[in-house]
């Protein structure tokens, strides 16, 4: 699933731009997440449900069933690729010399760098540590249908409200203004902090859920605000590259994020102290960016909203 995703995801963020008018872009961007969030909601209430009630195998049907779906939608899409230059170089060669390229270029733009850090912060403490501990808790602590099925899917759903409903709301108050998205991303990692700090009191079931819907709201809204930036920050020709590296990132970080929570679990004997051990990591990158931009380097090299270096 993840290496069709490094493929789908990148291409999909990369040529959502062509798709859209300029003006549409932050619409676009804050609609798709939305799209995502409905899909965790909905798709984590409904598998907890037929997990839990029908078994892991019926669930795994049913997931296959909706990705063929899926890609019957997406071939319905009519997109021109814009022509090759003389410098698009073909086969794997020209590929490596191209991606080298775009990584280059984001080297070169620190604040670029910064903003794509953002969803591997998300990733490496937030998104998929307490994807591993929702799993652990529904066994032990919140335990609802077979194997705790239906009580992970509620976690995932409540999760998937709330990275629907932070973007969603915080459009209204930064629009596409570029300093209104980056003060509104600092915010969002105080709102995911609290939401994390709840979630590790472990308090009753409903309580649990309203502080995953808190963290999910702050999450949500910095993975789309981080998008809409890098949109903004990037020229065109290496737009691609500059989705597939933050997506990379993302996934990298990721996996080790997961490998990290199963050994603290282990290594601190309980799930409580892991949640608070991401409540204090969560602080470095939440003061990072509230000093990135009070103080730090705004933009080393400005790209222009048009998709080309000034």
């Amino acid at each position: 699933g993840l290496g069709i995703g490094g493929l789908f995801f990148p291409a999909r963020n990369a040529i959502l731009r062509e798709l859209v008018r300029e003006e549409e872009l932050g619409a676009a961007n804050a609609l798709s997440s939305a799209t995502w969030s409905t899909m965790l909601a909905f798709g984590s209430a409904i598998g907890g449900i037929v997990s839990g009630s029908f078994g892991v195998y019926v669930a795994f049907g049913v997931d296959a069933l909706t990705f063929f779906v899926s890609a019957l939608m997406l071939m319905q899409i009519r997109y021109a690729q814009p022509p090759m230059g003389e410098a698009d170089q073909r086969g794997l060669r020209g590929v490596m010399t191209t991606y080298v390229e775009g990584i280059q270029y984001l080297l070169q733009r620190r604040d670029l760098l910064a903003i794509v850090l953002h969803k591997s912060f998300v990733s490496l403490l937030m998104f998929v540590p307490f994807q591993v501990l929702y799993v652990a808790l529904s066994e032990t602590r919140y335990v609802y249908g077979v194997g705790g099925g239906i009580g992970l899917g509620i976690m995932y759903a409540m999760v998937g409200v709330g990275t629907g409903i932070g973007p969603l709301l915080g459009r209204w108050f930064t629009g596409d203004d570029e300093r209104l998205l980056r003060i509104a991303t600092a915010v969002c990692y105080l709102v995911a902090l609290i939401g994390a700090a709840l979630t590790g009191l472990l308090g009753p079931f409903w309580f649990f859920l309203l502080a995953c819907l808190i963290r999910g709201v702050g999450t949500g809204a910095i993975w789309v605000y981080a998008t809409q930036l890098i949109y903004q920050n990037t020229a065109e020709r290496v737009r691609g590259r500059t989705f597939a590296t933050d997506y990379a990132l993302f996934t990298i970080t990721g996996a080790l994020g997961a490998a990290l929570t199963g050994w603290a679990v282990d290594a601190l004997g309980g799930i409580a102290p892991v949640i608070w051990s991401m409540v204090a990591l969560w602080l470095i990158p939440t003061f990072f960016w509230f000093w990135w931009i009070g103080f730090g380097v705004r933009k080393a090299e400005v790209v222009g909203s048009g998709g080309t270096l000034k």
